[in-house]
């Protein structure tokens, strides 16, 4: 019934006076101010909780008198009753200390539950200060990521990414200082004032200067991650879906301005000098969602550079098993592991060569293999171990040199392939019909351009018509990667069952040349599939 013909009808006036204040406690528990207070003061507090669960209680109460008196229901009561039970389930479904809702919670978050549970120190929690809040969380983050292991092994790969985008946009590693500089003096004075309006919104009252949309993604990220009015005292699924997006968008536009970056100084002899130039960092890694990452030891591998990949490494070192043989690259011999104190570091080589076997099948014997070796049409195996010091590696794992193809273990050694390439230190994709990359480098080149031309108006990254025509007109003949003869088959390696197995193993393969040439950056920095396909 609706609140004012309630009144009206009703048979007496503590009917009346009821319906009065029924009415009004329900438009304060409706009200924005209602969640305008708790948000500002009290998210992820035990005031917040009480101060909600305060509310409801009086709630409660008014229902039961409304029960004693025979009142009518309101035409209020059934859509706040839903929503009450909505926010009580979201609640108890995406509580950050569920498995795994924890790997994906954001950064200032992780860094406030492990706090408590480690050292029991309460961050003090101001949130109409959430721009001083954040810095300080920002800066307690990135000294305990760089200091304990600990608290390395806490994240996963996604919250780890997460941190190295952020980390690389806050030094600048491959973009204009002069972003960044402007970024922390308008948060020097955020940090004085009191605001309880999320920077993401709309009615943000501060315009944020951005030249490139990598800055914007950033910025965006660096909000979503430490500005703690982004959140809700729980963790409900439409935040962490609107973070999770945000963290893939983020990364894809910073793999893009990591290349570009590399490329623009290669091609811009004027560029505008920068500390960081010679020291380009890896490239992140694409986010995916890994709800098992907890439970499975290939989902827990850090990014490339990553001060926490020498864990991982002995974490794989002890739960699975190295491979049986390894090729000594610079002693051009198969070298048993088990001769070893421990399994030296090697690299992987993808490769495909099963389709072209000689008809009828031909044995080869290489110097210094314990096996024969089935010839094909692609290559000469008597030419790979010249080939394969082109990788200015000490050991390999190539199936050719390392798996017996008449042993019965070497059954058992297909089934370790998985421990095999995650366990390597790298893997490359050994293109044995690809003769160098002069297209394709001319192609990404061009590539790295048009993102900058495209996405970026900062004064230290204009390029001029001159070299972007020049690099057109390189990148303009058929790349090497398209078969010769064809206008659009790819390269025989693209089209192996084989391969593909190997590619999602390592997605972060390089690829490589019949001679071993790697495909790169501006920067001479080996760019991976991954990379690319970003």
């Amino acid at each position: 019934m609706d609140p004012t013909l309630a009144v009206q009808r009703a048979s007496s006036p503590e009917e009346a006076n009821f319906y009065h204040d029924f009415d009004r406690l329900a438009a304060n528990l409706l009200a924005p101010r209602f969640y305008v207070k708790l948000a500002s003061r009290y998210q992820f507090s035990d005031q917040y909780n009480d101060m909600w669960n305060e509310s409801w209680a009086e709630y409660d109460a008014f229902e039961e008198r409304r029960v004693a008196l025979g009142a009518h229901r309101l035409d209020f009561q059934e859509p706040l009753e839903e929503w009450r039970r909505a926010d009580d389930k979201l609640r108890r479904e995406y509580s950050p200390n569920q498995v795994g809702i924890f790997g994906k919670v954001p950064l200032y978050y992780a860094l406030h539950l492990y706090i408590v549970e480690t050292s029991k120190e309460d961050l003090q929690v101001d949130r109409l200060y959430s721009w001083k809040m954040a810095m300080r969380d920002w800066n307690r983050f990135r000294e305990l990521y760089g200091s304990s292991a600990k608290f390395r092994a806490e994240l996963s790969p996604i919250q780890k990414t997460s941190f190295g985008i952020l980390d690389d946009w806050s030094n600048s590693r491959y973009s204009p200082k002069s972003d960044i500089d402007a970024f922390l003096a308008v948060v020097e004075e955020l940090c004085q004032r009191a605001s309880i309006t999320p920077p993401t919104s709309s009615d943000f009252f501060h315009e944020w200067t951005c030249h490139s949309h990598y800055h914007t993604a950033c910025l965006e990220l660096f909000f979503r991650e430490f500005h703690a009015m982004e959140w809700e005292p729980h963790i409900p699924r439409p935040k962490l879906l609107n973070l999770m997006a945000c963290r893939r968008d983020t990364a894809r536009h910073a793999i893009h301005m990591r290349f570009s970056w590399a490329t623009y100084r290669s091609l811009v002899p004027r560029a505008p000098p920068n500390e960081n130039d010679s020291v380009l960092p890896a490239y992140v890694q694409p986010v995916r969602e890994m709800d098992g990452w907890k439970n499975n030891i290939f989902f827990q591998e850090p990014p490339m550079g990553d001060i926490s990949r020498d864990a991982y490494t002995l974490m794989l070192d002890v739960a699975t098993d190295p491979p049986r043989y390894l090729w000594d690259v610079k002693a051009k011999q198969t070298v048993r592991t088990s001769d070893f104190t421990k399994c030296p570091d090697y690299v992987c080589v993808s490769h495909t060569w099963g389709r072209w076997t000689c008809r009828p099948p031909k044995l080869v014997r290489v110097p210094n293999v314990p096996w024969e070796i089935k010839a094909n049409t692609l290559y000469d195996v008597l030419d790979v171990p010249e080939m394969l010091l082109g990788l200015k590696e000490d050991y390999v794992w190539l199936d050719l040199f390392c798996l017996p193809q008449n042993d019965c273990p070497h059954h058992a050694e297909v089934a370790n392939r998985t421990a095999i390439f995650r366990r390597s230190k790298a893997c490359v994709a050994w293109l044995n019909d690809v003769e160098e990359w002069k297209v394709t480098t001319a192609a990404l080149d061009y590539i790295g351009l048009r993102y900058l031309q495209n996405s970026c108006n900062h004064p230290d990254l204009e390029v001029s018509d001159e070299i972007r025509q020049e690099t057109h007109q390189r990148a303009s003949a058929r790349p090497e990667l398209v078969k010769p003869g064809t206008s659009v088959e790819p390269s025989s390696w693209f089209s192996s069952l084989w391969t593909l197995q190997e590619t999602v193993l390592c997605p972060n393969l390089q690829l490589c040349t019949r001679t071993m040439e790697t495909l790169c950056d501006g920067a001479a920095t080996p760019v991976s599939l991954s990379t690319l396909l970003t």
